[in-house]
């Protein structure tokens, strides 16, 4: 059987399943925290050598940065 087809099988499964409003809610919710917070860890990886420059002696906004700004 192929991976497709085992996932359509188990999507069907799921939507068939009887549950109550509240374990609807469950569900769903669940869902939508994996949905976020899978985008803030891939976003909290997403170049974090810049981030770190203004954590350190005269980095930031206020500390005397030497980069060029761009207007």
């Amino acid at each position: 059987m192929s991976q497709t087809k085992k996932l359509q099988d188990e999507w069907k499964k799921f939507l068939n399943k009887k549950m109550d409003r509240k374990g609807f809610l469950a569900h769903l919710g669940a869902g939508a925290f994996a949905a976020t917070g899978l985008g803030a860890l891939l976003k909290s990886f997403d170049d974090s050598s810049q981030r770190q420059d203004s954590h350190t002696y005269g980095g930031g906004a206020y500390g005397g940065d030497n980069k060029k700004q761009q207007s």
